[in-house]
């Protein structure tokens, strides 16, 4: 062994023994603080400032060493030490909300995919269930193990997070002949780069698209020849999963398939030679004959198609895109440019970096072609082929469409971007594939690139979890909530209307009682169950539809103090103050008939006989 093999293997164990140990004193503070007493409204701010460096040390220790090894092309397998450094910190990100002692994670879908657990459990049947699979498999885990079901909602998201992780290893794998660009992928792959609780929250569309990586493998097994009725029959079957899973990831999917159908005779014409061709028109064919079938996705699709070509077609202006949404909110206040930049970094940091990566990679990677440096493939096309359409098409979702955030069509531009980096940096530092020594332009661009792979490490761990730090309060649902929203659903006059400021009464009857039940004056997320802007107390008009007749007012900590901690730069736009909540308290035509730790229920009336 040579002395610079020496020291290489010397200093990846030491970077390795730095990381293990940061990861004990990880742990150490994890037992030292505790579990949250009441409803916080940022997980990051739970913890100390050191808590932090010292968990996203732990990522970079684990980072260096797969990059290193990828450099250096070591024999050992130090990288494996290394990512199970990372996934270790991923798995205490994962499990926050248990060890913090969060009854349940996600105020809003989660609690009504419990709710459909729960109709399965006291029905039998998925009969108006849209995506049953993971409330089938919640089901049989709670069943099984004898966990509760916000229980079960905790550890489904992690273990579908891990999965994606080994998925997106055997694809590289599969595509990539030498180890740098596999290891490049592992180390993409475990970064937790769709952020915005995609990771952590019970929802069968985060859970869909962490299948996808090996619906890719059984496809590209399918092209090598290889055992190919095994590989299609696996590819049937997880089909037929994913299109009961989620509807919007069965028809990107099917989207995905007809890409890799047509990429070889784009590249025949590009490359001006015969391609080896590949069949997947019967599983397209099957996905899409099961969609038609599922009736409730016909609904769901015209429920999204109605608002796109409603503008696109009619000129619609009523229908309201996200973008559109998101400036009307700013236009209320007086932002910053500098300010708003620091918002989108915080919120899609990660997203627009890998985004510009994957653009300059497929740059590199056609003029690698053009020069015949390195040959072109079935895998390489495809990966160019599926962000140039899903790219576009997420931007146009932006323009165009409110019902769903564009971001659930750009993650499938980025799984594509995870195939196409590792060859991008892979051309930009060994631009002739032959000369692998390292010079100073190479180490310099390999400093540039492991810099951008901590920006994309800090952003995707800054906003994995709703905070005001990306303008969202945590959706941490404690006990006391569920408790005290169970009492006054069991005991409430329901002929009476409700405001809510805070919980979702809606999405709390579904995890209570189930989807199904019947819920008289519960509406879901309705302005009509929003209370007046400072509970009428500074408008005439507004304190007369307050009272005007017998009303519940149901308030949490969230509620009650949302504004200061999610928005205190822009106090003059508040819609309720501290002092209107003090105003309650005394007013005697209010009357508080329940409450704890959390939560605060009122009954309203005019005259002062509630």
């Amino acid at each position: 062994m040579s002395s610079m093999n020496k020291w290489i293997d010397r200093s990846f164990k030491i970077i390795l023994i730095i990381g293990f140990l940061l990861l004990l004193v990880i742990l150490k503070i994890l037992l030292d603080v505790g579990p949250a007493l009441s409803y916080e409204f940022s997980i990051y701010d739970a913890y100390p400032w050191y808590f932090w460096v010292f968990l996203l040390s732990a990522i970079v220790c684990g980072q260096v060493v797969i990059l290193g090894s990828a450099v250096t092309r070591s024999v050992k397998n130090y990288w494996l030490f290394g990512l199970f450094a990372i996934l270790i910190s991923n798995a205490v990100l994962f499990f926050l909300p248990i060890i913090r002692g969060y009854y349940i994670y996600g105020d809003g879908d989660a609690l009504t995919h419990i709710g459909y657990m729960k109709d399965i459990l006291s029905t039998s049947n998925i009969s108006d269930n849209h995506y049953p699979i993971d409330h089938i498999l919640g089901v049989i885990i709670h069943v099984f193990s004898g966990l509760s079901l916000p229980d079960t909602a905790h550890i489904i998201p992690p273990i579908f997070s891990f999965f994606f992780i080994l998925s997106m290893y055997f694809v590289g794998k599969t595509i990539f002949q030498n180890k740098f660009e596999q290891l490049i992928l592992v180390l993409l792959a475990s970064m937790l780069i769709f952020g915005n609780s995609y990771f952590i929250t019970f929802t069968p569309n985060s859970q869909a698209l962490f299948l996808v990586p090996l619906m890719l493998y059984l496809a590209f097994k399918i092209y090598h020849d290889v055992n190919n009725i095994k590989y299609y029959i696996l590819l049937l079957l997880i089909g037929s999963l994913i299109v009961f899973y989620h509807p919007l990831v069965a028809l990107m999917v099917i989207l995905i398939l007809g890409i890799m159908e047509i990429t070889p005779y784009i590249l025949e014409k590009y490359q001006k030679s015969i391609q080896k061709k590949v069949n997947y028109s019967y599983t397209i064919f099957y996905m899409l004959t099961l969609f038609l079938i599922w009736s409730s996705y016909l609904i769901t699709l015209i429920w999204v198609m109605k608002p796109i070509l409603g503008r696109l077609i009619f000129g619609d202006e009523s229908v309201r895109s996200e973008l559109q949404t998101n400036f009307d909110l700013l236009s209320k206040v007086m932002v910053d440019p500098m300010y708003l930049l620091k918002l989108i970094l915080n919120v899609y940091g990660q997203w627009v970096i890998l985004g510009f990566l994957s653009l300059i990679s497929i740059g590199l990677i056609l003029k690698s072609m053009k020069d015949q440096k390195t040959e072109s493939s079935f895998y390489k096309g495809v990966s160019i082929v599926g962000f140039i359409t899903f790219l576009p098409l997420s931007i146009a979702m932006l323009f165009t469409n409110g019902n769903f955030d564009f971001g659930r069509v750009y993650c499938f531009a980025l799984l594509f971007s995870l195939l196409l980096i590792p060859t991008g940096i892979y051309l930009g530092i060994y631009r002739n594939p032959d000369t692998r020594s390292l010079s100073k332009k190479k180490i310099v661009i390999l400093s540039g690139v492991f810099f951008i792979f901590f920006c994309i490490t800090y952003f995707s761990i800054f906003n994995l979890y709703y905070s005001p730090t990306i303008k969202y309060a945590n959706q941490h649902v404690p006990q006391s909530d569920y408790t005290g929203l169970n009492t006054f659903f069991s005991y409430r006059d329901d002929s009476l209307p409700v405001l809510e400021l805070g919980p979702s009464s809606f999405r709390f009857y579904d995890a209570i009682f189930g989807v199904a039940a019947e819920r008289p004056n519960i509406y879901y997320y309705d302005k009509i169950m929003d209370p007046p802007d400072h509970f009428g107390y500074q408008n005439e008009t507004l304190s007369r539809d307050f009272y005007s007749n017998l009303k519940y007012l149901i308030l949490n900590n969230k509620g009650r103090e949302s504004y200061p901690h999610v928005y205190p730069e822009f106090k003059n736009d508040w819609r309720y103050l501290p002092e209107d909540f003090e105003k309650l308290k005394y007013d005697n035509n209010i009357q508080q008939i329940y409450s704890n730790r959390n939560i605060e229920i009122f009954m309203i009336s005019e005259n002062g006989s509630a």
